[in-house]
């Protein structure tokens, strides 16, 4: 079992406050010394110390108030004490990228010691979507669930992106294989990925929606056209994300290979399809979409 240890070692600077009357001057005056001492998001609040007066004043966060009237300060020391926050604000894009618009962002209240797995659940109860579903991603690097949020370096207001990831079921040589993959993923790279798990043939592979989550999106629908979701396809065939072609966790997937006529025992007119029962031959269907 990891612990968290905060060690509070003094940084210490010499600053004139002689012209100051007010807090956001005090602030203003230990930053022209040391521009990073007083960090805004770092998870921490900053308070200065020495008399009760001065202990209820703090110099950060949103209870920092600059024109409140600075006490009078006893002696040549001021003493600055800082406490971690025990809740701050995580902003999430869940469009797969941090670079989303703001207006897509949503806020995740989370402690102090909080790990990777806890802002997943917190992103389960904004959006429902199960913790094993998602992936957080932080400056492009995947967050493992049992890091603290402060070890990558995630404060206060510090944007993390989620990535919903799928879990999309085949149907090959009489068995179900399941494959994990993010919903911004390019459904062709889905495709792709399946035939080099199976050891397979990309172009030989035919495929077929046997249930879907959602109605076709965006780019998918440039390539659909008329088709229903009963017509089978090649992987050279699809446009879009995982998404846009309306998958989901528990969603599936039939696949049909082409077996070409060199290798069949009865000679006859175009290839044959073999899925489920290997008896059993489907004439490959003519023309752009064809039925199974």
């Amino acid at each position: 079992m990891k612990t968290v240890i905060y060690i509070y070692k003094p940084v210490r600077l010499v600053a004139d406050l002689s012209g100051c009357t007010a807090m956001g001057d005090l602030v203003a005056s230990i930053k022209a010394v040391h521009p990073t001492v007083l960090e805004e998001n770092d998870g921490l609040e900053y308070f200065p110390s020495g008399c009760q007066a001065l202990a209820s004043k703090q110099l950060t966060g949103p209870y920092h108030w600059p024109e409140s009237p600075l006490p009078y300060l006893p002696g040549p020391q001021l003493d600055i004490m800082t406490f971690p926050k025990s809740v701050y604000d995580i902003n999430v894009c869940a469009c797969g990228s941090g670079e989303c618009s703001r207006d897509k962002h949503f806020a995740v209240s989370l402690g102090a010691n909080c790990r990777i797995s806890h802002l997943k659940e917190g992103v389960d109860f904004k959006l429902g979507i199960s913790a094993s579903d998602q992936v957080i991603k932080y400056n492009g690097r995947t967050m493992d669930d049992s890091a603290y949020l402060f070890q990558e370096g995630i404060f206060e207001n510090s944007t993390v992106a989620v990535t919903i990831n799928a879990k999309i079921s085949f149907f090959w040589k009489n068995n179900w294989h399941s494959m994990v993959v993010p919903l911004d993923a390019e459904f062709s790279s889905l495709l792709g990925a399946f035939a080099r798990q199976e050891w397979a043939n990309l172009s030989n592979l035919c495929f077929q929606f046997d249930r879907t989550s959602w109605q076709f999106s965006g780019r998918a629908k440039d390539w659909v056209e008329d088709r229903n979701r009963i017509y089978l396809f090649k992987a050279e065939q699809v446009v879009g994300t995982v998404k846009e072609n309306g998958l989901a966790t528990g969603d599936r997937i039939r696949v049909y290979q082409m077996i070409p006529k060199r290798e069949r025992e009865t000679p006859d007119e175009g290839d044959l399809l073999t899925n489920v029962n290997p008896q059993r031959k489907v004439k490959k269907p003519k023309g752009r979409a064809a039925r199974s």
